[in-house]
């Protein structure tokens, strides 16, 4: 339910199956690929779709935890009091667990440092420390946390002051979540170029099947003018299915550029795959395919 990998490995036979019986039942080629990849595609957009959801949340959460642990550092606090301070005190919604547990692994750090003696004491404290962050960093698994505090531990291996590295890296997140949130803005209109041409192109090839491609209009068109000599040599059935194929195909383009405007290729898995499906929908309910 979060992970679009497996849900791509637990969909594609159900999808391949789907796409078989459709052959079975006599329809064409090109609407059995069309819906056999959307049956596949939707399922795995979707499930991309709420891991995003839960990634965002989680940047989201990241920087304020990043900005409540640099404020208990600069106050003198050492490292594992500032995180259980945190973990305790603040809410941080899906973070909660990975804090509470990085908490933890931070306290056993301490405690363990407690014996020995001390420059093995110091070294093996720093490493087990760093340990911990990495595993939180594994667990949060967002490419901003591995940007962030993902260097945290080289730092800290180096010798690097708690206070100025958390000083630095509370600036460093909000400046990249910024970036982040910029970015995503500015790829909103690509993703609505991405939808208006693809309804505008089925919208105009849904007129010229009503309005043009039909034996009697040509008829018309043809006493009118000299336009179309000879009507029965066009066939309206083959012209609508001709159509409906680029149509679909513009559709399926448009899908991936918008989604992967949006997001990625999950994100144009999802776009391409709902574009698909509507497409199909429309056409086989308004009878023009």
């Amino acid at each position: 339910g979060r992970n679009p990998v497996s849900t791509a490995v637990v969909c594609a036979p159900p999808a391949a199956a789907l796409a078989g019986w459709l052959a079975l039942a006599g329809y064409t080629l090109v609407n059995v690929v069309l819906l056999g990849y959307a049956a596949f595609a939707v399922p795995v957009g979707l499930v991309a779709a709420r891991r995003r959801r839960i990634d965002d949340a989680k940047d989201r959460e990241l920087a304020d935890f990043v900005h409540a642990v640099s404020g208990h550092v600069a106050q003198g606090r050492p490292l594992p009091d500032a995180v259980d301070a945190v973990a305790r005190e603040v809410d941080l919604g899906v973070l909660d667990d990975d804090v509470a547990d990085l908490a933890f692994a931070l306290r056993s750090t301490t405690a363990t440092g407690e014996t020995g003696p001390r420059a093995d004491e110091n070294g093996r404290s720093v490493r087990v420390r760093a340990a911990a962050i990495d595993r939180f960093v594994d667990r949060v698994g967002t490419p901003l946390a591995a940007g962030t505090l993902g260097l945290v531990t080289g730092a800290l291996n180096a010798g690097s002051d708690a206070d100025a590295v958390f000083e630095t890296l509370r600036i460093e997140v909000g400046r990249l979540y910024s970036e982040q949130r910029a970015l995503r803005s500015s790829m909103q209109p690509y993703i609505a170029v991405g939808w208006a041409a693809a309804v505008l192109v089925a919208g105009v090839v849904a007129v010229v099947n009503t309005q043009v491609v039909d034996a009697a209009r040509l008829a018309e068109i043809a006493a009118a003018s000299e336009a179309v000599t000879e009507p029965e040599a066009v066939h309206p059935e083959l012209e609508r299915f001709r159509l409906y194929v680029v149509t679909q195909a513009t559709v399926l383009a448009s899908g991936w550029f918008a989604g992967t405007a949006a997001r990625g290729r999950y994100a144009a898995l999802l776009h391409s795959g709902t574009l698909v499906a509507c497409c199909y929908v429309a056409f086989t309910v308004g009878g023009l395919v």
